[in-house]
């Protein structure tokens, strides 16, 4: 009482970032790719980017209240944020005024999370290629930011009309998309169907009702429908609502599908993917058809050239037949400076060399996406029609991305001398505990980590983010094409997993492409 006046400031730390999702965050630090990778930067700028890098990961983590093992590759930006991140939490957890912001997760090592750092460089593919579900349709053919999406306006409308609709998405408020966003587009767009029909269906009966059209209730019976009736029209008309948004949303979704018909790229990039090899005779009938969008053309080769690592002759055989098609558009122009940064980085690593790979199980011919055709009901909307045939080609595949995977292979059970060399030979180990981060290898954390956080420095996007969430999950267990076995974890064993999945920003392909261009 009365303290006022012995306040003298008021100070909020750890605000470097932003959380998405319950278990996704961002730093929002624009063209954070571009930032470290451009050679005409000099090395304060590059120090200062990587420093508001670590920052933004430090406060997330100390808001999380856990001290983790920090992992990352060795070498690159990855390593640099590493150090930096293990030196600020070393800092804190000295600090007696802010050790106890530490005070979870420290009790006993086994409790400790991990902290995995990763350079968007390890695996580009990624965040080109034509995705399939639901958010990360919407995050890369429409405008999705800080969980809002901007809805183009139909231009053939008239004078006032047409303007561009915003919706907020939010997975806690939200249950359609808490409960469909990572979902392949065709399963969203199925469940939606049914619900909107259900809904539909209530709200006739509600009118009925209403209105005494049922006729054969007695006073009492039909009084207590009605009360029953009115207190479940608010949430019956906020899930109209919410399901009407969601209509608008796949409506345009489906719109962009269908006309820049890109079923045909996400079925040959899933199995290029899935694979890692790809059928070059079909890659050029699709870079060599005049009526596919450009973009979309860049995208598939960039997609083809990084996961296939074709020979010298192959890759100017093909980026010859796209270059065709740039013309004199400075956009066009800018957009095939993607394939000129690729084709260094390959000239620097070797054309027709695979890149290093994590280990793989052996392939499960039932995860393959591309094997598995959906059928769809009638749409509550007309307009869905046109486009049904098309979405079919969208399904993705039960696989683990480049991310997900290094994610399997530091959490695994490392308590076998080989595996932990193995792991050891890949990844850098840091503790925060310790000043410098490094303590012998004989004193390091070798049981199997079920809680961690997997940072990409340079940019994340949804298809990661849901990957990680399915591996935590369970849904992919890693056994399937592209998996990794889990150590000593028998696939029996129910493992329970919490993972966070942070960026240094979301971002899509175009968005992506942009920051290349820039760079060169």
């Amino acid at each position: 009482v009365n303290s006022v006046n012995v306040v003298s400031k008021v100070f909020d730390q750890f605000l470097g970032f932003v959380s998405l999702e319950p278990d996704m965050f961002t730093v929002n630090m624009k063209d954070s790719f571009a930032r470290y990778n451009n050679p005409t930067l000099n090395d304060s700028l590059v120090e200062a980017c990587i420093e508001y890098i670590a920052q933004g990961a430090c406060s997330a983590i100390a808001t999380l209240g856990v001290l983790p093992i920090i992992r990352s590759p060795i070498g690159g930006p990855a390593e640099m944020v590493a150090r930096q991140v293990t030196s600020k939490l070393n800092s804190l957890y000295k600090n007696p005024k802010a050790s106890e912001i530490f005070s979870l997760g420290t009790s006993g090592i086994e409790e400790r999370p991990i902290l995995l750092i990763l350079d968007r460089s390890i695996d580009m593919s990624t965040i080109l290629y034509h995705t399939s579900g639901y958010q990360t349709l919407v995050d890369d053919l429409l405008e999705l930011k800080l969980n809002r999406v901007t809805i183009p306006g139909n231009k053939e409308e008239g004078m006032g009309k047409g303007k561009p609709k915003v919706f907020s998405l939010d997975s806690e408020s939200d249950q359609f998309w808490q409960n469909y966003a990572g979902k392949m587009i065709p399963e969203a767009v199925e469940a939606h169907s049914t619900q909107l029909q259900q809904v539909s269906t209530q709200v006739a009966r509600i009118k009925s009702e209403a209105g005494g059209g049922s006729g054969m209730e007695n006073g009492s019976n039909k009084t207590t429908s009605l009360l029953s009736t009115v207190q479940s029209l608010p949430a019956l008309l906020e899930k109209k609502t919410t399901l009407e948004t969601h209509l608008e949303i796949i409506k345009a979704t489906m719109s962009v599908i269908s006309e820049r018909e890109l079923y045909k790229f996400a079925e040959l990039e899933e199995s290029i993917i899935s694979s890692n090899h790809g059928d070059k005779s079909k890659v050029l009938e699709l870079l060599q058809n005049p009526g596919m969008v450009l973009e979309d053309k860049i995208r598939c080769l960039a997609v083809f050239l990084l996961v296939t690592r074709p020979s010298s002759q192959d890759v100017d055989q093909l980026v010859g037949v796209v270059e065709q098609f740039v013309g004199e558009s400075d956009e066009n122009k800018k957009l095939f400076k993607t394939i000129s940064y690729i084709k260094r980085m390959l000239a620097l690593t070797g054309f027709g060399k695979n890149p290093p790979s994590m280990p793989a199980a052996a392939s499960d011919p039932s995860n393959v996406a591309t094997s598995t055709l959906w059928s769809f009901a009638d749409r509550a909307a007309q307009s869905l029609i046109q486009a049904q045939k098309h979405v079919k080609g969208l399904v993705g595949g039960e696989k683990l991305l480049t991310s997900t995977r290094m994610m399997a292979t530091v959490c695994k059970d490392a308590t076998n001398p080989s595996v932990a060399a193995e792991v050891d030979s890949e990844f850098l180990y840091f503790d925060p505990k310790v000043p410098d981060g490094q303590i012998p290898s004989s004193s390091r954390v070798r049981t199997q980590f079920n809680r961690g956080v997997l940072f990409m420095v340079g940019g994340g996007n949804y298809a990661e983010y849901h990957n990680l969430r399915d591996y935590a999950s369970g849904k992919i267990s890693g056994s399937g094409t592209l998996g990794v076995k889990l150590g000593s974890v028998s696939a029996s064993q129910k493992v329970t997993r919490q993972f966070i999945y942070g960026c240094t920003e979301v971002v899509n392909a175009r968005a992506f492409i942009n920051q290349i261009a820039s760079i060169n």
